[in-house]
C-alpha cells in the first residue's frame, strides 16, 4: 500500500508504468466508441433492473417507484462510469478495445476534475442532437465535445501492437509496450 496516500489502491492491484510509447497507440475511432458505449449501457441497464424490481415491489405507488428507480438508475450510471474512469481510465466497453482516456496534453491519467467535466460534457453533446458525439467521426484526434471540454483523448493500441498494465497514478498516461 502506498504509505503517502492512505486512499491509494494497493500496489498489487494497480501499478504505475514508466513511459508511453506513443507509436504503439492510435486514437479510438467513432464506431469503436459507439460499440463501447453500447456495451456500457447494457451493463448499467442490467445492474439497474434489480433496483427497479425492488422499488416496484416495495413501494405501493407505481409512479413513485418508477421515478425513484429512474433516479437511482441515473446515479448508478454516473457512479459506474466515474469510478471506472478513475480506477482504469476506461469503462468495460473501452477495455474490450484496450482503449483508455488520457489527458490530451500530458498523455497521463486525467484528474478526477477532468473526468467530471468530461461526463458533464455528455449533456451538451446529447442535447445538440448528438452532434457532440458525432464529432468524434470528424475530429483529427477523434474527440467528441466532451473530450474537447475536458482536454482528453481516447487511445488504443495500434493493431498488432500489445501493451500491458493499467493507467494509474501520476505517471499513468505513460505505458510500456510488451515485447
Amino acid at each position: 500500500m502506498n504509505e503517502q496516500n492512505p486512499f491509494s489502491t494497493p500496489d498489487g492491484i494497480m501499478r504505475e508504468e514508466s513511459h508511453l510509447d506513443a507509436d504503439a497507440y492510435v486514437f479510438c475511432g467513432f464506431w469503436r466508441r459507439v460499440l463501447a458505449s453500447l456495451v456500457d449501457n447494457i451493463i448499467v441497464g442490467v445492474l439497474a433492473i434489480p433496483i427497479g424490481l425492488i422499488m416496484g415491489l416495495t413501494i405501493a405507488n407505481a409512479e413513485v417507484a418508477q421515478n425513484m428507480a429512474s433516479v437511482l438508475g441515473w446515479i448508478l450510471g454516473i457512479a459506474f462510469v466515474l469510478v471506472l474512469w478513475h480506477l482504469y481510465a476506461a469503462t468495460p466497453g473501452k477495455m474490450i478495445f484496450g482503449a483508455k482516456i488520457l489527458d490530451e496534453k500530458t498523455y497521463r491519467r486525467p484528474t478526477m476534475g477532468k473526468f467530471i467535466i468530461r461526463y458533464i460534457g455528455y449533456i451538451p453533446s446529447a442535447l445538440a442532437l448528438c452532434i457532440g458525439f458525432l464529432w468524434v467521426a470528424f475530429d483529427r484526434k477523434k474527440r467528441g465535445w466532451h473530450d474537447l471540454m475536458a482536454g482528453t483523448v481516447v487511445v488504443m493500441p495500434k493493431p498488432g501492437r500489445q501493451t500491458r498494465g493499467r493507467v494509474t497514478g501520476s505517471d499513468a498516461g505513460r505505458e510500456e509496450k510488451s515485447d
